[in-house]
């Protein structure tokens, strides 16, 4: 079966060797900064596509006290996915 891709969507190739360079940093974040990285990225379109960026922030924070009983503040979240995404580009993208 081919994959589905939105006529209106940006294809860009997968780099798979960028691909497991991130998956190995993102392995190693701890579960609520991941799950942060997750509503940011992987989760973005299909659980919160619909939503504005400050409404895809609470509901996702929501999430994560309801997922692990930590309360993570709007700062902090911004934080861990601004956090992630320097440590991309410092490591992955030099």
């Amino acid at each position: 079966m081919e994959p589905y891709i939105r006529e209106d969507e940006d294809f860009r190739p997968i780099h798979m060797g960028h691909a497991l360079a991130v998956d190995a940093l993102y392995q190693r974040l701890p579960r609520t900064q991941a799950m942060a990285v997750q509503a940011e990225y992987t989760r973005k379109n299909t659980w919160f596509g619909q939503n504005t960026a400050m409404e895809r922030r609470v509901l996702a924070r929501r999430w994560i006290q309801k997922a692990t009983g930590e309360v993570v503040q709007d700062e902090d979240y911004l934080r861990f996915v601004e956090e992630f995404r320097a440590k991309v580009e410092v490591e992955v993208w030099v």
